[in-house]
């Protein structure tokens, strides 16, 4: 199937139309089409043309550049604002027209002659997103390491875009119906994707279309029998990943779910994926979490609640507690509680087994490794925060704070967290610390902080906690 590279500019035309955030340019030197799609870039500029009016041009010399740059951890978490890039791709077998997204990174100005000014957006130096269109066979491929081509992926990453930008998922839509829009399983991921904003499972484009309905697609995705025409591509994952954390007699139950309680877990889970290295646990947290808040508060669980407000931090953090305690001890998971306490209940009475269980044989044993990759954290912490290094304190600390901290044992056995206590004013609070990237050199955040019973933090507290990070 050809594709003519005037249909994808046409498609961007369309876009440029439509959204009147989007800004149309050319790159006069390349030849590349240049889209902004941004909502507050335009208006920065602006302002800082008229400042520039005020006389502040006087002192910069001509040809100087100066970069007025936006935090690059904001710009990377949220992709709101992006520039699209077309460019023309020759190759031996097949041209190509590559659909590169790029964060904006900030805004670059230059003196001219007088006193002219020249602006600029200052781009990310990767794009956080490309599609590659070959023009010979209208295949659709994604980019890995070194610009590799390969497959376009869909699952946590890809749904999270589709998610967080409205333009950036109508742009993706038209590039798939006008390369792959034939195929009868592209056609069942483009309904899911208008239907639910997001594809869920890990699949690859190129599978799918080898494919002849979404049954096919997921048994030799999944190997399950899971009748995906019935269920839809989202909401037979959804069952696939949970059920072997929930009782078997709870199946049925799986099955009749609403549609907005797994929808609402599975888009919780995605956008919140990032923070957590475990995908289940994050979608049965969302799941319970949005449950209990519709029942116990009336808040409709279709709609997004308001993660900064006290409630809702209590509320997570008891059953944040006790899913992530659940599975680290491989115990199943009931999805039929209505409310925070019944959690908090289960929570107690899972605790409480576990250290009759565990408690006489793990005292002796160490807890800390040796160069930990925690070490450099205790330079950045005052004295009076206390790394807790024994198994015995670990568990002396859960005592006193009423809390589930001694059976996040294992992770800090795995250098994975590490757990601090804290005092100030009369508050005391266990404190876990996870490492931000890969690396120590790239620095610390808190995963939990919190006070006796799971009480959530002082606002100041955490934020005189979170200076010291920096």
């Amino acid at each position: 199937m050809r594709i003519d590279k005037e249909d994808i500019r046409n498609i961007m035309r369309e876009h440029f139309i439509e959204h009147k955030s989007l800004f149309l340019t050319i790159d006069g030197r390349g030849g590349r089409a240049i889209f902004f799609h941004n909502y507050t870039m335009p208006k920065y500029i602006v302002e800082l043309l008229e400042f520039l009016k005020t006389g502040f041009v006087d002192d910069i010399d001509r040809g100087t550049d100066i970069l007025i740059r936006r935090d690059k951890k904001s710009v990377m978490q949220n992709k709101s604002e992006f520039v699209v890039k077309l460019i023309y791709i020759y190759g031996d077998d097949s041209d190509y027209v590559s659909i590169e997204f790029y964060g904006i990174a900030g805004v670059k100005l230059k003196r001219r002659y007088g006193k002219r000014i020249d602006t600029s957006l200052e781009l990310l130096d990767k794009p956080f997103y490309k599609l590659n269109v070959s023009l010979e066979t209208g295949k659709v491929y994604s980019s890995g390491r070194n610009d590799r081509f390969i497959p376009v992926y869909f699952g946590t990453y890809l749904s999270k875009l589709l998610l967080e930008n409205k333009t950036f998922a109508e742009i993706f839509k038209s590039i798939l119906r006008l390369c792959q829009g034939d195929k009868n399983v592209v056609k069942d991921i483009l309904r899911t994707i208008e239907k639910d904003g997001f594809v869920a499972p890990e699949i690859n484009l190129f599978e799918a279309m080898e494919c002849y309905n979404m049954n096919d697609l997921m048994h030799k995705h999944t190997g399950e029998n899971l009748n995906y025409n019935k269920l839809g591509l989202n909401f037979g994952h959804f069952i696939n990943m949970i059920k072997g954390y929930i009782p078997e007699n709870e199946m049925e139950f799986l099955r009749q779910l609403d549609r907005k309680e797994y929808l609402i877990a599975m888009r919780g889970a995605i956008l919140n994926s990032y923070k957590s290295n475990n995908y289940v646990e994050e979608l049965i947290i969302q799941y319970y979490l949005h449950r209990t808040m519709s029942l116990e508060y009336s808040i409709d669980s279709g709609k997004s609640v308001n993660v900064n407000s006290l409630i809702y931090r209590y509320h997570g953090a008891i059953i944040r507690d006790y899913v992530r305690m659940a599975i680290d001890h491989n115990r199943k998971i009931s999805l039929r509680f209505k409310s925070t306490n019944r959690i908090k209940r289960e929570h107690d009475n899972l605790v409480e087994q576990l250290k009759k269980e565990t408690l006489s044989e793990e005292m002796n044993q160490p807890l800390l490794i040796e160069n930990s990759a925690f070490s450099r954290l205790r330079d950045k912490l005052p004295e009076d925060f206390h790394w807790i290094s024994t198994t015995q304190e670990l568990y002396d600390e859960g005592e006193k704070q009423r809390n589930c901290v001694f059976f996040y044992r294992e992770r800090v056995r795995r250098d994975e967290s590490t757990i601090y206590s804290w005092e100030k004013d009369g508050r005391h609070y266990t404190i876990e610390f996870k490492l931000r990237g890969a690396t120590p050199e790239q620095g610390y955040h808190i995963a939990q902080m919190l006070q006796k019973y799971n009480a959530p933090p002082n606002k100041e507290d955490l934020d005189y906690v979170n200076s010291l990070l920096r």
